[in-house]
């Protein structure tokens, strides 16, 4: 996890927000989101990204993740950047979950 909590800050606003729809919680901040991922990192088996799309400052991803302990997470992860540029870092992230 150490690489995964380097891959956070330098990709992420200092005061980012992550909205995460399935638990109704809401993050705000480097340290708050390294947290939650920490805690709640379980390991993946498999993960299917059915698609991409990007526009301007805006992207979003879906697919299905098959963990280790044959949970499955179909996601829909919407992010807002803080421009369109290479340089943009993530200002906020929706998440849309369902767990079986």
């Amino acid at each position: 996890m150490a690489n995964d909590s380097l891959t956070i800050q330098e990709y992420l606003h200092p005061t980012a927000e992550w909205m995460k729809f399935a638990t109704n919680e809401e993050l705000t901040g480097i340290e708050e989101i390294k947290q939650n991922v920490e805690a709640t990192h379980q390991p993946i088996r498999d993960l299917t990204i059915a698609s991409v799309i990007t526009h301007g400052k805006f992207a979003s991803v879906d697919g299905v993740v098959h963990f280790s302990n044959n949970h499955i997470l179909y996601f829909c992860d919407v992010f807002t950047f803080t421009s369109a540029s290479n340089k943009g870092v993530v200002k906020e992230i929706k998440s849309y979950h369902i767990r079986k």
